[in-house]
């Protein structure tokens, strides 16, 4: 992956946080999986993979719900 892809505007990301959580996401998902199978994997290249995928499009992020700061707690 060029590195310059990451720092190009991003269609399917709202910002750089959101692709490094999307990213991350997606490299846990490929270590898993690879690991399931009794598989090694090259954690580097895992992580070139997943933020290629997210930049292109390949894999989706949704952002988490913001929680309701207005809701009162128990003292």
């Amino acid at each position: 992956m060029n590195g310059d892809k990451v720092n190009q505007p991003l269609e399917t990301i709202e910002n750089k946080y959101h692709l490094v959580l999307a990213a991350a996401k997606r490299s846990h998902q490929l270590l898993d999986r690879a690991e399931k199978h009794g598989m090694s994997a090259d954690t580097e290249k895992v992580i070139l993979q997943s933020l290629e995928e997210v930049v292109i499009g390949k894999v989706t992020y949704t952002n988490p719900p913001v929680p309701d700061k207005k809701k009162k707690t128990k003292e």
